[in-house]
């Protein structure tokens, strides 16, 4: 009888998990639509862009990373620059390396470095933290010790501005702790 109420608890467990898991998807979803929508309305709007950003999220939620990839691209061709476009052009960057695709992962790779060495961008440490990573988990330490190094040593102290004296980075702090 144990053995029984075991198995139909486990039994219950596996539709409690298609269950959520199709709300998961019915979610993203509506998300796509829903962005889809505010981006046919406001397409002329500055905002436009963000909605189409939503909806390379909801595509790729979706399993679908090659249109995530080509709507995103579209959606950072028609942002303003800035460091929330450099922010996107990073998440751009690392949706490419992780493709199926080797021309596309190299693109995407490039792409990173392009961000990481523009010193004016609010999105540097961002990528140089990235690069890091990726070459961890290629065990390409050389490339790991000069990303983080460059991180460390230009985003890893105190810097005194005008608003006052801005903390470290987070991402020269991660850095630090591996």
């Amino acid at each position: 009888e144990e053995y029984a109420n075991k198995n139909v608890a486990n039994s219950d467990d596996g539709k409690e998990d298609d269950s959520a898991k199709s709300k998961n998807e019915e979610k993203w979803a509506t998300l796509k639509n829903s962005a889809t929508a505010a981006y046919d309305k406001f397409s002329s709007s500055k905002l436009a862009p963000f909605f189409l950003a939503y909806v390379s999220q909801a595509t790729g939620e979706q399993g679908n990373k090659t249109e995530a990839i080509s709507t995103l691209e579209k959606a950072v061709e028609e942002m303003t620059a800035g460091d929330l476009k450099d922010l996107y052009r990073v998440k751009l960057a690392i949706l490419k390396i992780d493709s199926e695709s080797d021309d596309v992962s190299r693109a995407g790779l490039e792409a990173l470095q392009n961000v990481a060495s523009e010193s004016g961008s609010g999105a540097q440490a961002l990528a140089l933290y990235r690069l890091g990573e990726y070459f961890w988990t290629q065990k390409k330490f050389d490339e790991v010790k000069n990303y983080w190094g460059q991180l460390v040593l230009n985003y890893g102290n105190p810097v005194e501005s005008q608003i006052g004296t801005l903390e470290p980075s987070v991402w020269a702090e991660k850095a630090k702790s591996r």
